[in-house]
């Protein structure tokens, strides 16, 4: 495809940005899911309450900061 063809006449150093990018927007994107799962964010125009449970324990407010934290343990 255009894009694999695109992404072959990059340089190594231009690849690793690309890459990096594209980690960040799949980091902020599932930070986002989270926190409106935890109920730490909420998605504009939404009227409905639910809670996630995890062993039977309540993840409110917890799973995007716990996410947050393993990324910035474990990620450079």
């Amino acid at each position: 495809t255009r894009g694999t063809l695109y992404f072959s006449t990059l340089t190594s150093e231009e690849k690793e940005k690309m890459l990096k990018f594209a980690e960040l927007i799949m980091i902020d994107t599932i930070s986002s899911v989270f926190g409106i799962l935890d109920g730490s964010s909420t998605l504009s125009g939404g009227d409905f309450e639910f809670e996630v449970r995890i062993n039977g324990i309540s993840t409110e407010d917890d799973l995007q900061d716990t996410f947050l934290g393993f990324v910035e343990e474990n990620i450079n």
